[in-house]
């Protein structure tokens, strides 16, 4: 989970400390009244920020024999100095600890200091995670989750009344800057809160905001999308390479092809379909290829990906509920 620092400490507390949040708590309030920019940001950028969530995830639900309360909690904004992370095993502590972030091992304790809490656990943990803080949540706390199919009338109820939720549905390519994110709010959501989780997810790429009835969609397109980007410039560069090619140019020339391709589909405003025929010659080598591909059913193997990953993100939301 990732928070934002509050002024409730006081001064009998360590200086740093209530420097780190008296700091953080002013630079929220301006980004909740709409005051605010993203030329703030200092040293640790979102995208290191997302890469320590990332990896604190995974951590977190590694097969590190964790505890029940098998979660990690991620609280701040953007600086090293406004960032507390909780994990539940020395390993992940120990992991986390390369980033140069406080860690505590108390999930209460880094939700009662923080202001902005990022839910980054697997589905099935999340109702644990919750029922866990709930007791030190305030109607000062922002939720933002990235849970997959975990709906926002999920968190509400494991939390108390009026807390302010804000789902979010990004994608690995966060780690390079290239993240294509969609957002949705929750009931008691503020303006200023999705403009908050606006900003901090378009520091690592592009940034949505839909309606929450879509996100599951969006789950199985962009969200698990690397994953069949990946198969298919796996299976690119094997063709390269079963003709001849040495490995390493057949995964670079198969990579850049798909950066570049993706780059005309977004720039050009061309339909994918019109520049597929801008590069299909008359009985040439392209449009034999891609009369092969859709002969093996190519086209009809991704949208079923696509449908499949929807349908099982549904079932992961509807386990959550009837747990």
């Amino acid at each position: 989970m990732l928070g934002v620092a509050d002024d409730l400490a006081t001064k009998a507390v360590d200086g740093p400390r209530v420097r780190r949040r008296n700091n953080v708590d002013r630079l929220y309030r301006r980004w909740q009244n709409g005051t605010s920019s993203n030329t703030w940001i200092p040293s640790f950028k979102s995208g290191n920020m997302l890469q320590l969530l990332h990896s604190a995830q995974l951590v977190a639900l590694s097969p590190l024999q964790a505890p029940s309360r098998n979660a990690c909690l991620l609280t701040g904004i953007a600086s090293k100095e406004g960032i507390i992370a909780s994990a539940p095993t020395s390993q992940s502590i120990s992991a986390i600890k390369e980033y140069g972030i406080h860690v505590t091992c108390n999930n209460q304790e880094t939700v009662q200091d923080s202001r902005v809490v990022v839910v980054a656990v697997k589905p099935n943990v999340v109702s644990t995670v919750l029922r866990e803080v709930s007791p030190v949540v305030t109607k000062e706390h922002l939720f933002v989750s990235i849970a997959a199919g975990v709906k926002i009338r999920s968190i509400e109820e494991e939390l108390p009344p009026e807390t302010r939720v804000v789902r979010v549905m990004p994608n690995t390519p966060c780690l390079v800057q290239q993240a294509v994110s969609v957002l949705s709010t929750g009931t008691w959501a503020k303006n200023g809160d999705a403009v908050f989780v606006r900003q901090l997810m378009s520091a690592v790429g592009q940034v949505h905001e839909s309606e929450e009835e879509i996100l599951d969609a969006v789950t199985g397109l962009s969200g698990c999308g690397p994953g069949y980007m990946f198969m298919a410039l796996d299976a690119m560069a094997d063709g390269g390479v079963r003709c001849g090619l040495p490995r390493d140019m057949a995964i670079q020339l198969a990579a850049h092809t798909m950066m570049g391709s993706a780059k005309m589909v977004l720039e050009s405003g061309k339909h994918p379909a019109q520049l597929k025929d801008d590069v299909c010659s008359p009985a040439g080598a392209t449009i034999h290829a891609v009369s092969k591909l859709e002969r093996l059913g190519f086209r009809g193997a991704i949208v079923d990906a696509v449908m499949t990953a929807h349908k099982r993100t549904k079932e992961l939301g509807k386990a959550k509920e009837t747990t």
